[in-house]
């Protein structure tokens, strides 16, 4: 059975055809338990939660199509009949399961009482979510939120409160798209914590504006989604590495984390090119806000890479979120309208917020994805790094869990000497903008 829908064919995968999924994608007798997309001469997995009936996967894939084939969607998938109804909902992809999920973060009790976290962002959406989760899985957890919003913070603090009364949140007040503010609430942490278990950042908005650039020469939305969260790792490393040799810890519970959620692959999606402008990584010169996306995505996988081995009793995360109904969408110019519209047809399609703070708090503690100095050589269920090595220290991950595979196009930039150059140009401007208080040229 194979339906078509916008120059896609969309093949059918019966039961009996588990085994030969990946092989051959071949069609089904009677019901469905996957979705394939064909295009371009590959099968590309365009699974869906929640579907209802088989119209609803046409629906699915005229959202999708624009997007591009290389796009990777959640891995609940439907059987079908020919009376078109969805029987039963399955997961059957290779992902960590959300029970597996809950399980290891419902054991989270062993680490340490009073574990220390940092959320950039943290004030809603993901980061407040994943710190929710934290709040609900360990024991007198210290939680820090940097914001702008005081009104927002006071709603997070009740909520972090009412699950669990020992748990001590704190608000920090900033406007992050400055780096010397970057700086000041780094230099607020230092003062309050010698240690820090995990730093996770989620900052960032959508915007159609062109260049917007900040008092300090460069532009915002490049500032919130690379050089703010690379300068929150930079400064806070003592207290990462500290958290990280605690003599007072348990090695077995000791956890010292970077967590960034963005997107490790969206250069690469939808036929992206996976390249840097190395003549122009700030974008001063050549912005568009395609490549400031690829930039910060590109940029935020070589630097923690360099990171990983740099501080070797640290792990680093990229973490891609999927879909998540956060309200970003409201920033947009009509923004509110669009949300009350689109939010409605969309949800189907995206990972439930909740789920998401779930998913990501997995990120952040498990054990697959340890610093260089653990992984290496370990044996058990150790997530490959970035680079394919297993254990290296800096890992990419899909909204599922699971680390992405090796990518051609990234590779090709890596060996251009990517990571060095990245490194180089960002310690270039740190020096300028927040060490000598210039302008960035």
């Amino acid at each position: 059975m194979a339906l078509h829908h916008a120059g896609l064919e969309v093949f059918t995968i019966g039961l009996q055809s588990r085994s030969r999924f990946r092989s051959e994608g071949v069609l089904s007798r009677h019901r469905t338990i996957a979705l394939l997309c064909k295009s371009s001469g590959q099968l590309v997995n365009l699974c869906f939660p929640r579907l209802q009936t088989g119209d609803a996967v046409l629906r699915a894939l005229g959202l999708l199509v624009a997007i591009g084939p290389e796009l990777t969607h959640r891995a609940h998938v439907c059987e079908f009949d020919g009376s078109n109804k969805a029987h039963s909902e399955k997961v059957e992809a290779t992902m960590v399961t959300l029970h597996a999920v809950q399980a290891h973060n419902a054991a989270l009790t062993s680490l340490a009482s009073g574990v220390v976290a940092v959320f950039v962002g943290g004030t809603s959406g993901i980061a407040l979510s994943t710190a929710l989760a934290l709040t609900r899985h360990t024991t007198s957890p210290k939680i820090y939120l940097i914001g702008r919003s005081e009104s927002a913070a006071d709603a997070a603090i009740a909520s972090i409160k009412s699950i669990n009364p020992s748990a001590q949140p704190t608000f920090l007040q900033a406007d992050i798209s400055l780096l010397k503010n970057v700086d000041s609430v780094c230099a607020e942490l230092a003062s309050r914590e010698k240690s820090i278990n995990l730093l996770f950042m989620t900052p960032g908005y959508l915007t159609l504006k062109g260049r917007d650039e900040t008092a300090e020469g460069l532009d915002r939305k490049f500032v919130l989604h690379y050089y703010a969260r690379m300068r929150f790792i930079t400064n806070l490393l003592p207290q990462l590495s500290a958290a990280a040799q605690d003599p007072s810890v348990d090695a077995s519970a000791r956890l010292s984390r970077v967590v960034s959620v963005l997107d490790p692959m969206v250069s690469v999606r939808a036929g992206g090119a996976g390249t840097l402008d190395f003549s122009d990584l700030s974008l001063k010169r050549t912005f568009n806000l395609k490549k400031c996306g690829w930039h910060a995505s590109l940029m935020g996988n070589f630097f923690l890479e360099s990171m990983a081995q740099r501080y070797p009793h640290t792990s680093f995360v990229h973490a891609y979120p999927s879909g998540v109904a956060t309200g970003v969408m409201r920033e947009l110019p009509a923004g509110r309208v669009l949300s009350a519209v689109l939010t409605p047809l969309l949800k189907p399609f995206m990972v439930p917020l909740h789920e998401s703070g779930e998913r990501h708090l997995f990120a952040a503690t498990s054990g697959r994805f340890p610093p260089k100095a653990e992984g290496e050589g370990r044996g058990g269920d150790i997530a490959a790094g970035s680079d394919g090595t297993k254990g290296s220290g800096c890992y990419w991950l899909n909204w599922d869990s699971e680390v992405f595979p090796p990518n051609e196009k990234i590779q090709r930039t890596r060996v251009q000497g990517a990571v060095e150059k990245v490194m180089q140009h960002t310690e270039e401007v740190f020096k300028q903008v927040c060490e000598e208080g210039k302008t960035y040229p």
